[in-house]
């Protein structure tokens, strides 16, 4: 017969276990059968399963704590998604997307970047904009969500044939970005949206603004109108093109 402390240890570490929840998306975790840890999942229309977003601020260095199996040395970890990745964090600002759930699609920036094309995320099912994206954990790996985004541009001015080129580039991408932080695109770039003042070159201009422009307009549209909004803006901050 188990010793009665024994018994009451492991019940707390299962416990404690069950107790982990994603608030945000009001989703609770689960114990599997074989003792991990999973996040409820929805399912959209393009058919692959993300991951609901995590409350961790970030997974490097992180080590969720065991629990003690049958054998008593058996230990039981979190099951952690695979990719770091963007979806929609909120309706706020310019959203066109109505999806329950949004990951980002990679920027095709074009050249008109002032009409939104390059300060607005595109959602990779409805392929529509939106402003606002937070870093989360999806259970796809960059080359799964290639063949998703690649297969959606088909046939349109924004194909694009190289899946290979496409996950080099996101993961260039998505390098700094951490799970739980809000971002913004600008120009070629994910921006944190605490970053202050925000001063970087990107694929059209040379930027140089006291805040993140899409965070300001929440207080105030018309420094969409005035900045990133606007074509003049974005012609007299252009990087010259050598001849």
């Amino acid at each position: 017969m188990e010793a009665p402390g024994r018994a009451e240890e492991r019940a707390e570490g299962r416990a404690a276990a069950l107790a982990i929840e994603e608030r945000d998306r009001g989703t609770r975790a689960v114990l599997r059968p074989s003792g991990a840890i999973r996040n409820a999942s929805f399912v959209p229309a393009h058919g692959l399963r993300f991951a609901v977003g995590t409350r961790l601020r970030s997974t490097r260095g992180y080590s969720p704590p065991p629990l003690r199996g049958e054998s008593g040395g058996q230990a039981y970890h979190l099951a952690m998604s695979k990719t770091i990745y963007l979806e929609r964090s909120n309706k706020e600002l310019v959203c066109h997307c109505r999806c329950r759930q949004a990951v980002i699609a990679a920027p095709m920036q074009m050249e008109s970047p002032w009409t939104g094309e390059g300060w607005l995320f595109t959602c990779m099912n409805c392929r529509k904009n939106f402003s606002f994206a937070r870093g989360v954990l999806v259970e796809e790996s960059l080359e799964e969500l290639a063949v998703v985004d690649l297969e959606a541009r088909k046939g349109t001015e924004l194909e694009l044939e190289d899946a290979g080129r496409w996950v080099e580039w996101m993961r260039t991408l998505l390098k700094a970005v951490e799970v739980g932080k809000e971002y913004v695109y600008l120009d070629g770039y994910f921006i944190d949206v605490e970053t202050v003042p925000l001063r970087f070159e990107g694929w059209h201009s040379r930027h140089d603004l006291p805040w993140v422009p899409q965070r300001a307009a929440l207080e105030d549209r018309s420094v969409i109108d005035d900045t990133i909004g606007n074509e003049e803006y974005w012609r007299e901050t252009a990087i010259a093109v050598e001849a």
